[in-house]
């Protein structure tokens, strides 16, 4: 069946099984250590490190150094706890030199560093030696993994590595934290059931909405929209929800990275020539699972427009944070003009042909 939108939320088939299957071990993700612990969000993820690292004795400095491009939810748990925040640089196709990095870390003396690559790409290549380089200097160094999660690329010598994962399937909820060394004195045992309840009925709506024509479309989008302000207000750490865990217990990885691949290339070779935007990642390495096709577009509320009358959802990845520290003038390019076209698993070539068609017509 094909489908008469792309993009936005993920649906589920309220038809499918989510039963929990038994543990979930992260080691696929090459995201090995001695201690994991699944939560609700990559949020809580954060939060729950930085809790690990200053509960030891209050008083301790907090200085955080961090991507300048990112998310709000990223800066959030560092802000909550009265860190101050800086910076790296970050070139306009998302690369960070071990040089940048080694010089960042010298000005800002951080005790937490963040760092993460980009829309599945080896955006940080050669940094691990600056990491290893601060070993025994009592700073906390922790990769966000979320967006090269099914990625091939040699992963960082991080203290911790954390994530979000239902930024590439649809489940209602689900993150990680897992300690390279040592042990989590933390664990949350208790999901949160309403924000559980509140995104599957949401799923459930947009799926029947889809694929039956039962349903109003604003009603699923006022469910999703609840249950993100749900998610905005907690104030604590739970765990994943059983739904989830059964969800990513079954997750076709293989498929979900061929699609994805095929999705960007196709999008690549069509695109290249298009003025007046371009391909911020470039062309991918065999070892590259990209989370969306993102592009450099001069006029991107223009473009976004035209898609959206066609029923193609490209979202803007991200806003620029409102507490964000100073950055460099190529992150701030970046806020102002990266538009991202979904390339998920749920869309084959004929969709991408179809976003093709639709950006090409009056381009």
């Amino acid at each position: 069946m094909r489908l008469p939108e792309i993009g936005s939320d993920f649906w589920i088939d309220p038809g499918e099984d989510l039963t929990p299957s038994g543990g979930i071990s992260l080691e696929q993700y090459r995201l090995g250590g001695s201690d994991t612990v699944l939560l609700s969000t990559g949020r809580s993820a954060i939060a729950l490190v930085l809790e690990e690292r200053d509960r030891p004795a209050a008083g301790r400095s907090r200085k955080a150094l961090v991507p300048p491009y990112t998310c709000e939810s990223v800066l959030q748990p560092f802000l909550e706890r009265g860190y101050e925040l800086q910076a790296y640089p970050v070139s306009e196709e998302l690369q960070t030199t071990p040089a940048e990095l080694e010089e960042a870390i010298g000005k800002a003396r951080p005790d937490v560093v963040l760092v993460h690559g980009y829309f599945g790409f080896d955006s940080l290549k050669g940094c691990g030696t600056v990491i290893r380089s601060h070993a025994g200097e009592g700073i906390t160094f922790v990769e966000d993994v979320t967006q090269t999660l099914f990625s091939g690329h040699v992963r960082l010598p991080a203290d911790h590595y954390v994530g979000s994962l239902r930024k590439w399937a649809g489940m209602p909820d689900g993150g990680f934290a897992v300690r390279r060394t040592g042990f989590f004195s933390y664990r949350p045992e208790v999901c949160d059931e309403t924000l559980s309840r509140m995104k599957l009925a949401a799923c459930y709506a947009k799926y029947e909405y889809l694929y039956h024509g039962r349903g109003d479309k604003q009603a699923f989008l006022d469910m999703y929209a609840a249950a993100e302000e749900h998610l905005d207000a907690a104030d604590r750490c739970y765990r994943i929800s059983p739904a989830s865990e059964a969800i990513l217990a079954r997750l076709d990885a293989k498929r979900l990275s061929d699609r994805r691949r095929e999705n960007y290339r196709v999008l690549f070779e069509e695109l290249k020539d298009v003025p007046g935007l371009h391909s911020v990642t470039g062309e991918p390495d065999p070892d590259t699972v990209p989370l969306y096709f993102p592009m450099y577009v001069e006029d991107r509320r223009a473009l976004q427009l035209k898609l959206r009358e066609e029923r193609i959802y490209a979202p803007v990845i991200w806003p620029r944070p409102e507490h964000l520290p100073a950055i460099c003038r190529e992150a701030d390019d970046l806020y102002e003009h990266i538009l991202c076209i979904p390339i998920d698993q749920r869309y084959d070539a004929q969709d991408m042909e179809r976003v093709i068609g639709v950006i090409k017509k009056g381009s």
